[in-house]
Order: structure tokens, then C-alpha cells, then sequence
């Protein structure tokens, strides 16, 4: 009997994701453990026996803001500089230290990997019983990840407060930084299944930018402005800046000069842009001379008002370079626009965005990431003529990725497709003529299309079964009823993009991939 007793406590234990038996927390259940019964035996996170130094596994430093209340953060692999025991760990949960206050009754959290939803054993808020009084965590099991496919999986949680409102619902309550950090600066451990590693990695969080300097009576000096484009970790579909972008962006900045107030003027009365900015793949930069010596008696606290004025041409700068709601090329990308004059004036301002359109919506549950299969699809699709005139084919290229491109995974089937989805508009289905297939090798194909059910959004183009020979420069078209477009069908995403999902033969792997309209 004691022997099942034993068997029964450590199951329970592993299924929420915990290190030990419960007897350790006075039998009760591990989430909602009473701080009054945290022990402080390790006071510092973890709040584990268990070696936190020299790991394999951390979290990038910046985290994408999805918007209510979801968080997407990057786990990354370092292999090269790790020394020591847990090297060869593997991954079997997240924690993260968080802030007291978000422990409140009916608050929750939820998380996805790689688009999966995690569940069974499913995160939680935790007071940990062997941490100190007040200590409080997020416990996130069943990662179940290794060396290779821990790296560059992104891993997303949602808060939810309870329904008086109460609880944590962004980066700044929820993690509990230490002093003098960043604010929403998190820090995770990164637990192996025996529990005896738990390296620790902690984000950047937002860092507020040195108070403003107060001018000299006379000066001269730089305005700047930058966007930099960060490409993720895998860069499926490789995207970059070009002259023309960076020329747009010039032209774009020179107008809002001549349209932003600053004083009884506007901005471009107390700057001049330079001749021509600096523009590479990854980096846009151009500054702005004083057009005279800089006399406190222009504007009133004129640290402030220049760098309010400044500030107000960075949702433009980040538009020029992301488009509106992310352009569907930028998909993974983050792009950041500054403005900073480190000269006289002293200030600093930026926006970002992180574009992560195509893990709006993943289709069923099934690995969404990009690359796991060796097949892409374009960042645009197009219109041509039907075969009937009352019908517009919208077409949508395919192409294979080179083989050490692709990220390796537990996926099956890979040299196949066997069906590609698109979140649409179920409403608008009797507009749809079924898709038309146009393989790089052999003939074409027409096929009819397939909904998911009553309650989906869910558009299938299914039997595709294209060898890799025949999906590399194929293309696979929807026929629609003239004057829907696809623009009209596809949803899930701003602006015009389709959220496209391509299956392999398995289909327990769906990289899905956002396109827009190329007009």
C-alpha cells in the first residue's frame, strides 16, 4: 500500500510539472500553495536545489507584444560556450519569476509552443513551497524539447485577470526584476526532466533613456533618425532594405519636417535633413543639422519640446519601413525606429514593432513554425484570369528551402505536400470555385475545395500530394466568383494579408506563413 501511495504522489507530481512529491507542501495541490507555508530554504530563484549556473538553453533578449495581454518569447541554444554537467540536459519546463501581486484567485495563464497550445499538464502560478515568503512563479511543463529543437521555438503566454479585473496583464507587473533592472526584465529557469539543472537566463525589458540634458546658450549640433531591422533566428524568407525604401523613407521624413509643430514653428525651421541618408540591408540612418545656434530663447524648455516634436515622426519612421500592420515580407522580423540627438540636446525615443502575423491563428494543433518542412510560401500572392470570365485565379508560389535551412524537428513526411489551409471567411464559401494546381513538373490539376466544419473558418485545398520536385516553383490558385476577391475571404490578419498553412504528408507539422496581395 505505501508503495502505490508513493507511485500515486510522484505521478501527480510529474503531471504539474513539479520537481518533488507533494509531501513537501502539506498534501496540498502544488498550484495555490499558501506563501504562509513557503519554507525560504532557497531564497533566491529558483527557489531549487539545483545547479543554475552553466546551462545550454536561455531566452533571447527581446520579447514580442502581441497585444492583450500575450507575450512571445524566443528560446535560444548556446552550445558552444556552455561548460559543464548540463550541457547535455534537455528541456522540460519554464519558470519565471513573477511579481506576488499577480497571484490572485481566478487569475490564469495560458501558453502555446510553437502555436501548440500546452496542456495536460497546463501552466500555472505557483507559490513555490521551498522559496521564501511572498515568492511567487509561473510554472510552465511539458516543454519537452531537446538541443535541436529547443532552438529559436518560440514560446507564448497569455494573462488573463479574474473577472473583478484583478491579476497581472503585462510585462511590467508581472516580472519580478531585480533592483536597478529594466522594467518587465523576466527571468526564467530552465529545468531538465530530473530536475537537478535549472540555468537561469533573464530579457532586456524596457529601459527608460537618461533624463535630458539642459543645452548650452549656444550650440550646434544632430538630430538622428534610424530603423533597424532585425531578421529572426531562422530567416525563412529573407527580407531587406533597398534604395527605394530608404529613398521613400527620406522623402517621407523631409514632408512630416514641414508639418510638425515645435513652438509658434515647425521642426524643419530649427532642422535640416543631410543630402542623403545611410542605408543598408539591415540599417537606415540619417540626421539633421540646427539650421542655426541653438539659443534657449527659441522655445521654452527646448530639450523637451524638440524631443516631443521628434518623437511625434517615429510612428511615420516605423511605417515607412513595416508598413501599417506589417508588411507580410516582415513576418518574424523586428523593425525599430529612433530618433536620438546625443549633442546639446540630449534624448532618446523609439518605437518597435515585432511582426508575428502568421502565429495569429495556427490552424489546428499541429507545429505551425516556419521551416520545419522544406517548403515556403511567398510573401505575395497574385490575380490572373480564370479559365471562366466570371472567375480571378489568386495564386500563391511555392518554393523548397535549402536543406541546411531547414530546422530539424519530429516531423514526418517532410518530402511531401499533402494539403494546404487558409483561414477564411466561411460566410463567403459559395464564391469559391475550388483551386487549380500548377505542379513545376506535370500537368495541371483542378480540384475542388473543402471547408472544416459549421464552426470554421478554415479554407482546404486537400489530395495536393506534390513531390518536392514538383512543389519547388509550382503554384496552387483559388478560383473565386468575380467581384469577391481574396482580399474579401481571407482574415485572421490586418491589412490584406492570408494566413496559409502548408501540411506534410503526416500532417502533424503546418509551418503556417502570412502573404499579402501584390497589386
Amino acid at each position: 500500500m505505501a508503495r502505490s501511495l508513493t507511485t500515486y504522489v510522484v505521478y501527480v507530481a510529474v503531471l504539474l510539472g513539479t520537481c518533488r512529491t507533494l509531501s513537501g507542501v502539506s498534501g496540498q495541490a502544488v498550484p495555490g500553495v499558501d506563501s504562509r507555508l513557503q519554507s525560504g530554504k532557497f531564497p533566491l530563484f529558483p527557489y531549487a536545489n539545483c545547479m543554475k549556473d552553466g546551462g545550454v538553453y536561455g531566452l533571447a533578449p527581446s520579447v514580442s507584444d502581441l497585444g492583450g495581454g500575450k507575450y512571445c518569447f524566443t528560446i535560444v541554444v548556446d552550445d558552444q560556450s556552455c561548460t559543464g554537467p548540463c550541457c547535455s540536459s534537455d528541456l522540460y519546463k519554464i519558470e519565471l519569476n513573477v511579481a506576488n501581486s499577480c497571484l490572485v484567485s481566478g487569475a490564469s495563464v495560458s501558453a502555446t509552443l510553437n502555436g501548440v497550445p500546452l496542456v495536460r499538464p497546463s501552466p500555472s502560478f505557483d507559490a513555490p513551497g521551498d522559496g521564501p515568503s511572498g515568492s511567487t512563479i509561473i510554472r510552465i511543463p511539458g516543454i519537452a524539447l531537446n538541443k535541436t529543437t529547443a532552438q529559436g521555438a518560440e514560446l507564448c503566454i497569455t494573462l488573463k485577470t479574474n473577472k473583478a479585473g484583478q491579476g497581472c496583464t503585462n510585462l511590467g507587473q508581472l516580472c519580478s526584476s531585480s533592483t536597478g533592472s529594466c522594467t518587465g526584465a523576466c527571468s526564467a529557469a530552465f529545468f531538465d526532466t530530473t530536475c537537478k539543472c535549472c540555468p537561469v537566463s533573464q530579457t532586456t525589458g524596457n529601459c527608460a533613456p537618461p533624463p535630458p540634458s539642459k543645452p548650452s546658450a549656444n550650440c550646434k549640433g544632430l538630430v538622428c533618425f534610424t530603423a533597424e531591422l532585425v531578421p529572426p533566428v531562422f530567416d525563412i524568407r529573407p527580407y531587406r532594405f533597398d534604395a527605394a525604401v530608404c529613398d521613400r523613407a527620406t522623402g517621407a521624413l523631409i514632408t512630416e519636417l514641414e508639418k510638425t509643430e515645435l513652438g509658434t514653428q515647425t521642426l524643419s525651421s530649427f532642422l535640416s535633413l543631410e543630402p542623403s541618408a545611410r542605408c543598408s540591408e539591415t540599417l537606415y540612418s540619417i540626421c539633421a543639422n540646427f539650421t542655426t545656434d541653438y539659443k534657449e530663447s527659441f522655445v521654452e524648455n527646448i530639450t523637451t519640446a524638440l524631443e516631443a516634436a521628434a518623437s511625434e515622426m517615429l510612428p511615420l519612421l516605423l511605417s515607412e519601413f513595416a508598413g501599417d500592420s506589417c508588411k507580410p515580407e516582415l513576418d518574424g522580423y523586428l523593425v525599430t525606429a529612433r530618433t536620438f540627438s546625443d549633442k546639446c540636446v540630449t534624448f532618446e525615443d523609439y518605437k518597435s514593432i515585432t511582426c508575428f502575423a502568421a502565429n495569429g491563428r495556427p490552424p489546428c494543433l499541429c507545429n505551425s513554425t516556419q521551416g520545419i518542412l522544406p517548403y515556403v510560401v511567398s510573401a505575395r500572392y497574385y490575380a490572373q484570369r480564370g479559365s471562366r470570365l466570371d472567375t480571378t485565379e489568386y495564386c500563391f508560389n511555392i518554393s523548397k528551402l535549402p536543406q541546411d535551412m531547414v530546422i530539424p524537428s519530429n516531423c514526418a513526411g517532410i518530402n511531401s505536400i499533402n494539403k494546404l489551409e487558409f483561414y477564411a471567411n466561411r460566410d463567403l464559401r459559395t464564391s469559391i470555385r475550388g483551386f487549380t494546381l500548377y505542379p513545376a513538373t506535370g500537368g495541371i490539376v483542378r480540384i475542388s475545395d473543402i471547408w472544416g466544419n459549421q464552426y470554421s473558418n478554415t479554407l482546404k485545398a486537400t489530395n495536393v500530394n506534390w513531390t518536392a520536385a514538383q512543389a519547388d516553383g509550382g503554384r496552387i490558385c483559388a478560383v473565386l466568383q468575380n467581384p469577391v476577391t481574396m482580399m474579401d475571404v481571407c482574415l485572421g490578419s490586418p491589412g490584406d494579408k492570408c494566413l496559409v498553412a502548408i501540411y506534410n504528408g503526416n500532417r502533424d507539422c503546418c509551418p503556417t506563413f502570412a502573404t499579402g496581395f501584390a497589386p
